[in-house]
């Protein structure tokens, strides 16, 4: 295996370092049209992505690769009443990942809770700077709003664990009838189920699950504080460059101001409107007597 050494006298490894870098703050970038500021988020998007990333390990553990070989091996052997393989391998593998669900959830809910948290604190206090109000009107209103965001992640974390089990379960599926239909036998399948948990279980999926996560967390935290103290008007806001969705978020900020309970053109009530979205949307038009002005 080659060892790259991560140092200054190293150009590849320099060049490597900075990538990740890079790509770091490109998904800490998703966050900033939202709040404007990703320092307050950086410690939540981390705690998050590391509790993503080791309740997904532990998954890794739970996953019945004895049963799933031996309904291949069956299959492989069977020329008549053939065994249905991907449902008794969805079936085996749902159940294995079904008592981690709560656990795996309620992991989830301190981050999500905060990411949403942030969301709110921080149009609310657009919307106060959008009245000429005095700072303190915001933070003043933020507390009272604490137990939606922990009623909110609650209910998220919970609909986000049985989504990542469904797509785990299917994609070993798929791998399984994949390998039988290719007639890999059964070392083509350890090498390719090997693989594909590499990809369902690692490191990669719990950073794109992070930022995706992150994004829908604040962004419905501020759609909600900004409902809650009466704003009546919204609009997409682009990054305004060549990396802007050309089907989903131009269009979207082509409708200008619109009604802040209609959807934009591409359905969606706020960002994201995809992964990796990188817009925000700007609320207007709070009612200053449900602030407390």
């Amino acid at each position: 295996m080659l060892a790259i050494n991560l140092t200054e006298t190293d150009p590849v490894g320099l060049m490597i370092a900075r990538m990740l870098s890079d790509l770091r703050e490109q998904a800490l970038d998703t966050l900033l049209p939202v709040t404007g500021n990703t320092k307050r988020l950086r410690p939540i998007y981390n705690r998050l992505e590391q509790v993503l990333f080791e309740e997904l390990q532990k998954q890794a553990q739970q996953i019945p690769y004895s049963q799933i070989l031996i309904f291949y091996q069956r299959e492989l052997l069977l020329t008549e009443a053939a065994i249905d393989l991907e449902i008794n391998v969805a079936a085996v593998v749902g159940e294995s990942l079904e008592g981690g669900v709560e656990n795996f959830a309620a992991a989830l809910e301190p981050a999500l809770a905060a990411a949403m948290a942030e969301g709110m604190r921080a149009t609310i206090a657009d919307l106060v700077a959008e009245l000429g109000l005095d700072a303190a009107e915001a933070a003043a209103f933020s507390a009272p709003l604490e137990q939606m965001t922990i009623k909110w992640a609650k209910e998220h974390a919970g609909e986000l664990v049985r989504g990542i089990n469904s797509t785990t379960q299917k994609e070993i599926a798929d791998s399984v009838a994949r390998a039988l239909a290719e007639q890999k036998g059964v070392p083509g399948l350890t090498r390719d189920l090997q693989a594909k948990l590499g990809d369902l279980l690692g490191r990669k999926r719990a950073e794109l699950i992070a930022t995706t996560e992150m994004n829908i967390a604040v962004s419905t935290g501020a759609f909600r504080a900004a409902k809650e103290v009466g704003a009546s008007e919204k609009e997409w806001i682009t990054q305004g460059d060549n990396r802007v969705s050309q089907s989903i978020c131009q269009p979207n900020e082509g409708d200008g101001m619109i009604s802040i309970d209609a959807e934009f053109q591409s359905g969606h009530s706020f960002t994201p409107g995809h992964p990796r979205c990188r817009c925000g949307v700007a609320y207007h038009g709070a009612n200053p007597k449900l602030l407390g002005a």
